[in-house]
């Protein structure tokens, strides 16, 4: 493992963005709709569902560009399973969602469909398992499979965990579950820690911000690919709590421009000489420690 301090790193850095695609399809959810008939609301025109998940799986048996637009507040925990040549957008157009959305890859490692879930806001539903609003299932519907969640993008979300105490807005816990992970101007609080990444492949967090009663920050174990963490702020409360551990990582790893204050701002413990760990910038308040090979400090 390397980690390394510089003013300046020759890195190809990708910029993400949310290209406006035109939907083929346009589905509307608001519960007094009746199913798979068309609606007008406001600026809005296309096919109405009266449930998020009913929507969902009617969007399953297109292809192309298909768009799901919220109408109404809603309270749903639902299953989206990725499929090839079809890229789904869930809009929430700034409505709330009290629940989970739990995505099954398909079985998947390199699908190029894609899914981007924007403008929506989480809020706590008792009773829900496994510990984040958007949750990397393991396995796929498709028997005998890994999931391999892939190609998602999470953009303009907040995500409130008011009620619980274990709650992360992102969780991929399962070894080699995801690929391709990307959350983009995301704002969390009361929450267990902002994200959790174990065996992801190619991880972006950028421009997040998780700063009110935050237990923790972000946890990355076992990752592979290149990694690019940049112009967050996160502040972990939790006595001894991180803002950022890596932990048994094989992978690129740059921090650019974060603000992080936690009791043990960066960790990395290494198992690997195969993880580069670039801090270029940004003001990290708290221990810096790590573990493992090729120490430079």
């Amino acid at each position: 493992m390397r980690v390394k301090f510089c003013k300046y790193l020759l890195v190809l850095i990708c910029v993400f963005s949310l290209t406006m695609v035109s939907a083929q399809h346009t589905l509307l959810v608001k519960s007094s709709y009746t199913n798979n008939t068309p609606v007008t609301e406001g600026v809005f025109t296309g096919t109405g569902f009266n449930t998020l998940q009913g929507a969902i799986t009617h969007a399953r048996a297109l292809t192309g560009e298909v768009e799901i637009e919220l109408m109404e507040n809603i309270t749903e925990v639902v299953t989206i399973r990725q499929k090839t040549n079809l890229n789904l957008t869930i809009d929430g157009n700034g409505k709330t969602l009290t629940g989970q959305i739990r995505i099954d890859g398909d079985g998947r490692l390199n699908g190029d469909d894609k899914l981007v879930i924007k403008n929506l806001n989480f809020t706590f539903k008792s009773g829900t398992a496994d510990g984040a609003f958007i949750y990397s299932l393991k396995n796929s519907q498709a028997v005998g499979t890994y999931g391999y969640t892939h190609k998602v993008t999470v953009a303009d979300c907040n995500f409130d965990g008011a009620g619980s105490s274990s709650f992360r807005a992102v969780r991929c816990p399962a070894k080699g579950s995801a690929n391709n992970i990307i959350l983009i101007n995301v704002t969390a609080k009361n929450l267990f820690g902002l994200a959790e990444f174990r065996g992801t492949i190619d991880i972006t967090i950028q421009n997040c911000t998780a700063t009110e009663n935050m237990l923790y920050g972000v946890q990355i174990s076992g990752a592979h690919g290149t990694h690019q963490i940049e112009n967050n702020e996160f502040v972990a409360t939790a006595t001894n709590a991180y803002g950022i551990v890596e932990d048994g990582c094989s992978a690129d790893i740059t921090y650019k421009n974060n603000t992080i204050t936690a009791d043990r701002a960066l960790i990395f413990n290494a198992t690997s000489s195969a993880q580069d760990s670039y801090v270029e910038s940004g003001i990290y308040n708290g221990t810096l420690a790590h573990t493992g090979e090729n120490k430079l400090w």
